[in-house]
This record gives C-alpha cells, structure tokens and sequence, in this order.
C-alpha cells in the first residue's frame, strides 16, 4: 500500500504528548532525552506534564511536535508499518518534521 505521513504543526501539541512512546520505546526515549541535553532544559517534563501555559509556549511547543512526531516515524519505520511509503508532509513547523524524516538535514 502506498502511504503518505502528515505532520502536525502548532497548536497541535497537549501536555501528555509522548508520555506513552517514552515509556515504551528506547529509541523514542533516546529522542527525547537528547533534546533535553541539547535545549538545557527539560522538554519532557513539559511535554509529559505540563502546565500547558508553558507548553503552549512557542519555544517548547516547536520543539516538543518536532521531537515528539520525528520519534513516532522512527518507531513506524523500525516496525515496518509505514508501507511504501511515497510522501512526506507538514502542517506549518510540521515541514520541518517532513523533511527530517525525508532525509534532508544532516
């Protein structure tokens, strides 16, 4: 079957996005532990808890949609349940997910 992804922008995100994957997948986890190295603060703890006020903050909310859509292709991928898949796209900073996932950045 030929398959497509589409990634969500801002406004999408909620606290308790990417709690479930974390705890169950150490890919995932690794994803999301990493931003917090590299960000210096702890996206997860946002993400997975909140206060949504904070979440909703564009300095989290990028970040946390972008590691939290990136670490749910790579779990599909590895699972082989994205098919053939033909395209990539983005809503908004979901481009930026798209073409990660498309092989565009280093």
């Amino acid at each position: 079957m030929k398959t497509a992804v589409l990634f969500s922008g801002q406004g999408a995100q909620h606290v308790g996005m990417g709690l479930s994957i974390y705890q169950n997948v150490e890919s995932a986890r690794a994803y999301w532990d990493r931003a917090d190295e590299i960000l210096g603060f702890s996206l997860k703890e946002i993400a997975f808890n909140g206060p949504e006020a904070r979440l909703t903050d564009t300095s989290v909310c990028q970040p946390a949609l972008y590691v939290h859509g990136y670490s749910l292709f790579k779990t599909l991928e590895v699972m082989g349940k994205l098919g053939d898949l033909r395209a990539a796209l983005g809503l908004s900073l979901g481009e930026l997910t798209a073409l990660a996932v498309a092989g565009v950045f280093d």
